[in-house]
């Protein structure tokens, strides 16, 4: 029942993403309450079916790379449910919608990412270390969404394409300080749940190779995010570094994985 909740809400992303793309296709972006809507109905579904694998475990649903990866596409679309409504950029929606589903698919079309996993004993504050962490995860997402649209933006309008294709853009400045504002937000809560990471009771144990490479991300969205603070990096640049992290987080986090679980690192 959850994996059958867990694939229509990938089918309503994708479907979302479909839309999207035939809008491009004409030349003009989706920025209306379509996509919106299915985003979230597919935020519902992947709720209702993480809670059921959270009702069969007893702990939260990141117990292998499936669940992770599905926790993770749950998270940015919370993410653009609710920052892509503060910030008024549903534009954001037509990059959201693929990321998310992606992140689904890809989970569920290999079956060897979702078996059962022996895991440690689960306390609060370790819970609260993987929840945190992964949610922050989809909150950097979006910033690395709000990047794009904003080195898009501006290339279009450097190379002063149709104006019909950027009446719904908000202008480049507001997206500078919306893509700041997400990845600050985004290196906050990763912050906090690193500081549960560190007050883990010595009776659970955590894997050391994730915490060091969750300190590398940290260190490095905080480096850009100051550096974007104190004006000693661009708009431009800034997006660049906000991308390119988190594909750098993509491409390394199941390398990540397979190190902790192959090699048994963890911190007593």
């Amino acid at each position: 029942m959850d994996r059958t909740l867990l694939a229509l809400a990938c089918l309503a992303y994708l479907a979302a993403a479909a839309r999207a793309l035939y809008a491009l296709g004409q030349r003009r972006l989706e920025t209306g309450w379509t996509s919106f809507t299915l985003i979230g109905l597919a935020f519902i579904l992947q709720t209702w079916g993480l809670f059921l694998r959270a009702g069969q475990t007893g702990i939260c649903p990141v117990t292998n790379l499936f669940e992770i990866l599905t926790f993770i596409s749950w998270s940015v679309a919370l993410n653009y449910l609710i920052l892509g409504t503060i910030f008024r950029v549903s534009l954001l929606g037509a990059l959201t919608a693929p990321l998310a589903g992606g992140l689904a698919l890809i989970g569920l079309i290999f079956p060897g990412l979702d078996l059962p996993r022996s895991m440690p004993p689960m306390t609060f504050e370790l819970e609260m270390h993987i929840g945190l962490s992964l949610i922050a995860y989809g909150t950097l997402g979006l910033a690395a969404m709000a990047a794009v649209v904003f080195l898009v933006t501006s290339r279009m309008l450097k190379a002063r394409t149709g104006p019909e294709r950027l009446d719904p853009v908000p202008p480049v400045g507001a997206l500078d300080r919306v893509c700041w504002r997400v990845a600050m937000l985004g290196w906050l809560v990763l912050t906090a749940g690193l500081g549960f990471g560190f007050v883990v009771p010595e009776s659970a144990v955590i894997e050391r190779v994730k915490l060091y490479w969750s300190l590398l991300v940290w260190a490095a969205y905080g480096f850009i995010v100051a550096a974007r603070w104190l004006s000693k990096m661009g708009p431009t640049r800034f997006a660049w570094a906000s991308l390119g992290v988190f594909v750098f987080m993509l491409l390394t986090f199941w390398g990540v994985n397979q190190i902790g679980r192959s090699h048994g690192l963890y911190l007593p």
